[in-house]
């Protein structure tokens, strides 16, 4: 159990983060399928990306809580970093939150790129309403780089599946 799995359970803000739609613990128990061609096609299932070089870029604000942080994949390092603590989070700026094996990186970059966020150069898909999650993502790796915004209520599931992988890996 993470110490923010703990946080949020001791606050009471399990029920809010479950009916704000962003099921974090379904994301983490990898309960998302991948989409795409078949798995036996090698030659076209979007797969991750190379390790180095791949960088994702994330900022989470808002929800009930009004939580602000930003965080890290950085694969030349090898790490998850905490980039920005602002409110709600249990982290220094720059300090290194985990270090991330190959599978870690093949996860992460596996589920979003089949998930089309290459696809998504510069995409808001805005708001639906208040006390939701907003994501600020950026993913680059040597296939391409992608910008998307949003809350957790508009942005695509297969998306905010991989993001609440990544936000799971936090400690």
């Amino acid at each position: 159990m993470t110490p923010m799995y703990r946080w949020i359970m001791r606050s009471g803000l399990s029920g809010l983060i479950l009916s704000s739609g962003l099921v974090l613990a379904a994301a983490a128990c990898g309960t998302s399928s991948p989409q795409g061609p078949a798995a036996d096609d090698e030659n076209q299932f979007p797969g991750p990306a190379e390790v180095a070089g791949l960088r994702i870029d994330l900022v989470v604000s808002g929800g009930i809580a009004g939580v602000a942080y930003a965080v890290r994949v950085d694969g030349d390092a090898g790490v998850l970093m905490g980039v920005r603590c602002v409110r709600m989070c249990a982290f220094t700026d720059g300090e290194i939150l985990r270090q991330l094996s190959r599978d870690d990186f093949d996860l992460l970059s596996g589920d979003l790129v089949a998930a089309g966020i290459l696809d998504l150069v510069d995409v808001d898909f805005g708001v639906s309403c208040c006390d939701q999650f907003y994501f600020d993502l950026v993913y680059s790796e040597a296939r391409g780089q992608a910008h998307i915004r949003g809350n957790s209520e508009v942005i695509p599931t297969d998306i905010s599946a991989a993001i609440g992988r990544l936000l799971g890996l936090i400690p």
